[in-house]
């Protein structure tokens, strides 16, 4: 009995020693938010894969990143290792929650996040959810902006996978915030396939200076209400507004066809997948021919934007001349804001095709009529410029005049340049002139009565060649 004492007190030892056991190990109690927790699981003769555990806990509040897994063996007790890098959400004081493996349970591991810094100076991490309840289908837009102090920092969005949704990553912008900061922007467009709730768990940000990854952000969760859509709505209607615009282009590098129908649907919501394709009997018109349509999609991801644009090109030949009216084209969509399909409308088109022998014909009309025109404006642009030099040459010949008489014939030719009369009397002249320039009339009155007199006595008066002059002269 007491041979048996010691051996009971080695296999108590051996218990506490070898003894089964599960053990959350943290490298550091004190993190910047970006940087990593990197802790180490282990499995002290445990038969239940460690692989097995579920980490849904510690996605609550990090970035869960698998680094390896490891198995070995000492004293014949099988040892499981798995080590995980941790990157926290936001800032504040967190646990690293108690691992359940089989009926054993690791120790809860308090852990304290701080602000990030750069060079001592603060690095700033946000992100929002542009609606948390929403439709299937419709567009959520993930933003997410690090403020910096680093004029050369850049960032890259890891991608977005999860069941249920589509995804698309947006743009990177870079603004200048003055004072040597930066807001470097970006994020993701999603769109939920799937109704019901869900809790989805958002990539990393990665933070990257001279090429390298220096932090990993991580957007908090997003907790979304999916409505699910009206039993009526078919599987490919797009959620959201959609526009439409359409017009007719010449095409002068397809012989057989002379024309191209395009037409873009675009929408800044909808899942780019559920854009319409054209009708085929967008065109009935039997006056014209098509050719192969083809469509090119583009999706413009801008900040906090994905523009999707799908372009429709139709080749056509027109038969006839005439103005065309091709039907407005009409695309159904569920609109997220009142619950109902709506209806969007297209802008009519039409033009007007001139077959070549008629487009020759009336250019040939055109020439011709061209011609004639410049013809007869170059004829009486002729007969201006002739008169406008004679009246220069009789206003000129009055400081020359010998005598009253020949004052009163100068008169008369600069009355027949502008057809108001030939041979006329004084008096007539008068009220010529009177008609046509009302603002010298009193002084054509006044110089008039002067060269009545001086004709009659036959004497030349003093002055008169040089009134006349200027009374011709005035505007």
């Amino acid at each position: 009995m007491v041979k048996l004492v010691p051996l009971i007190l080695l296999l108590i030892i051996n218990s506490f020693v070898y003894g089964s056991s599960l053990q959350v190990i943290a490298d550091k109690p004190t993190v910047e938010l970006g940087k990593p927790i990197n802790i180490t699981i282990n499995a002290k003769d445990i038969k239940q894969n460690l692989a097995s555990i579920s980490i849904k806990r510690l996605e609550e509040d990090f970035g869960v990143y698998v680094i390896e897994s490891a198995n070995r063996f000492e004293n014949n007790i099988n040892i499981q290792e798995l080590k995980i890098a941790l990157y926290p959400h936001r800032i504040g004081k967190h646990e690293i929650p108690s691992i359940k493996l089989g009926s054993f349970k690791s120790e809860i591991v308090p852990v304290t996040i701080i602000a990030a810094r750069e060079k001592n100076q603060t690095l700033e991490f946000s992100s929002s959810v542009s609606a948390s309840s929403i439709w299937q289908r419709q567009q959520i837009i993930i933003s997410t902006h690090i403020i910096t102090h680093s004029k050369f920092a850049t960032i890259k969005l890891e991608d977005f996978i999860q069941e249920g949704f589509d995804s698309y990553k947006l743009k990177t912008s870079r603004q200048d915030l003055g004072n040597g900061m930066y807001r470097l922007s970006s994020g993701w467009a999603i769109y939920p396939l799937i109704a019901g709730k869900q809790n989805i768990n958002l990539p990393a940000v990665n933070y990257r200076l001279r090429g390298n990854v220096q932090r990993k952000f991580i957007p908090d969760n997003a907790r979304l209400n999916i409505q699910q859509l009206p039993s009526y709505i078919p599987p490919l209607m797009p959620v959201g507004k959609i526009s439409i615009n359409s017009l007719i282009t010449t095409d002068s590098n397809n012989s057989d066809k002379s024309h191209t129908i395009s037409v873009n649907i675009s929408s800044e919501t909808v899942l780019p997948t559920t854009l319409p394709n054209l009708p085929q009997n967008y065109i009935l018109d039997g006056d014209i021919s098509i050719g192969e349509t083809t469509s090119n999609t583009l999706n413009e991801a801008e900040n906090n934007t994905l523009r999707t644009r799908i372009q429709h090109s139709v080749p056509v030949a027109f038969n006839r001349s005439g103005i065309y009216r091709l039907q407005e084209l009409s695309v159904k969509y569920f609109d997220v804001t009142s619950g109902r399909i709506v209806t969007a409308t297209g802008n009519p088109v039409s033009t007007v095709i001139l077959l070549p022998w008629l487009r020759y014909s009336l250019l040939i009309i055109i020439l011709v009529l061209s011609s004639k025109i410049i013809i007869t404006v170059n004829k009486h642009i002729n007969i201006f410029l002739r008169l406008t030099k004679e009246r220069k040459n009789i206003i000129n010949a009055t400081l020359a005049a010998k005598s009253p008489c020949e004052l009163h014939h100068l008169l008369n030719k600069y009355a027949r340049t502008y057809n108001w009369g030939d041979n006329m009397t004084l008096g007539n002249w008068l009220i010529v002139w009177e008609k046509n320039r009302p603002s010298a009339a009193s002084a054509g009155k006044s110089l008039i009565d002067r060269l009545s007199e001086a004709c009659y006595s036959e004497e030349k008066m003093p002055s008169l060649n040089q009134d006349v002059f200027l009374l011709l002269s005035s505007k």
